[in-house]
């Protein structure tokens, strides 16, 4: 299975990066329930990662919101 980017890498964030990149895997059958999964396990092992500890990295995910209006968090 080949999965082709076209997004402009040279002027896209890291996020914006990510989202073109789950959104290609949702394409190819992956369900968003199961990649909202990933990503969180995949936070957990950025976290580890970046030295940040248990509590520190609970708190920055029970700091996002997701409203009507948007997401937001405090990351």
């Amino acid at each position: 299975m080949d999965i082709e980017f076209t997004f402009d890498s040279n002027s896209a964030s890291d996020f914006q990066l990510l989202v073109v990149g789950l959104e290609e895997l949702e394409k190819y059958g992956s369900s968003w329930e199961d990649l909202m999964y990933t990503c969180l396990l995949a936070s957990a092992y950025c976290a580890g990662e970046a030295g940040i500890d248990a509590d520190e990295f609970m708190e920055i995910v029970r700091s996002i919101r997701v409203t009507p209006d948007g997401i937001s968090g405090d990351c």
